[in-house]
């Protein structure tokens, strides 16, 4: 019985997991390609900023679904049906077998992740400075939501039940974002500082503790089209830990990937990314290598778009 107790304990965090790597999925900041500053910090807790989900999702055209498939070859040629793949480099939407539905203005309205036998949904709904989302969990639902100033397209809040809770506060260059662990948001639990310097073309990104301790620390390099080239990460004695390279193709997707560690320069892992593109420049076969595996990690895309 304590075994069977303790599987269940287990399969409800994994199922739990992969919904919460699909929320943050929309919300990821680090994936967002462009640099401007009000408009850039989806990691915030949006993604319903004045940049439509097709933007988040780094899609082309006025998309209506997205069906992906993913699998495995093995050296041996053999494929291998996965429903979560763990990828080495940073991708916009999410590595599961999974449904996407968009609205007309661009917007997601449902996401069904395949896990074991059944899909597990998200939904979403809109209104005017308001985005709500539901994720079933076993038996129930949790339900959270957006709110935002849509003049200005920023987030100002987010309620997500056992996500958490934030609030955002906006100055001149800088962003600080406040998570509570609970709805009436007494109780800091961590802040996130956001500084744009114009300077280095970069984003700091400083992380503490609810009271005030370092928790991390990184810094985010674009290039002059905006794309995210380095992002280095310190401890907590200011020094380097490991630094991110990523490199692009003319459609801005990423092609390279490298992680480098500064006390002995190891790299771990090194990817390389090739893809198929449809005629809207929309990947619909995507390949990935990595110097840590043996292994092709590959994923279909099936995409439909409104007339």
């Amino acid at each position: 019985m304590k075994i069977a107790h303790n599987m269940t304990k287990f399969y409800l965090f994994t199922v739990l997991l992969l919904i919460t790597n699909n929320i943050y999925s929309q919300i990821s900041i680090d994936n967002d390609p462009h640099l401007t500053f009000a408009s850039h910090f989806t990691e915030l807790g949006t993604g319903v900023n004045k940049m439509t989900d097709w933007y988040s999702y780094g899609l082309k055209g006025k998309v209506e679904k997205i069906v992906q498939k993913n699998y495995v070859i093995k050296p041996d040629k053999q494929k291998v049906i996965e429903d979560h793949l763990v990828s080495c480099v940073p991708l916009k939407g999410n590595l599961e077998n999974s449904i996407i539905s968009f609205n007309y203005n661009g917007n997601v309205i449902d996401i069904l992740t395949k896990y074991n036998s059944g899909y597990y949904p998200q939904t979403f709904d809109y209104q005017q400075g308001l985005k709500e989302f539901h994720d079933r969990v076993s038996d129930g639902y949790v339900k959270g939501s957006y709110q935002w100033d849509e003049i200005k397209g920023l987030p100002l809040s987010f309620e997500g039940g056992i996500y958490g809770h934030s609030k955002y506060q906006y100055q001149k260059n800088l962003v600080i974002e406040y998570s509570y662990d609970e709805a009436e948001c007494i109780n800091l639990v961590r802040t996130k500082t956001f500084k744009y310097k114009a300077s280095k073309n970069s984003i700091e990104v400083f992380i503490n503790n609810g009271d005030g301790s370092f928790f991390q620390r990184k810094e985010i390099f674009y290039n002059d089209k905006g794309y995210k080239v380095k992002l280095v990460f310190y401890n907590k004695d200011e020094l380097i830990y490991f630094t991110e390279h990523f490199k692009y193709n003319d459609k801005g997707d990423i092609v390279e990937y490298k992680k480098v560690f500064r006390e002995d320069n190891r790299v771990f892992p090194e990817c390389s990314i090739s893809y198929k593109y449809d005629s809207h420049n929309n990947w619909i076969l995507r390949k990935e290598k990595s110097s840590r595996s043996d292994d092709i990690i590959v994923l279909e895309r099936k995409i439909t778009y409104y007339p």
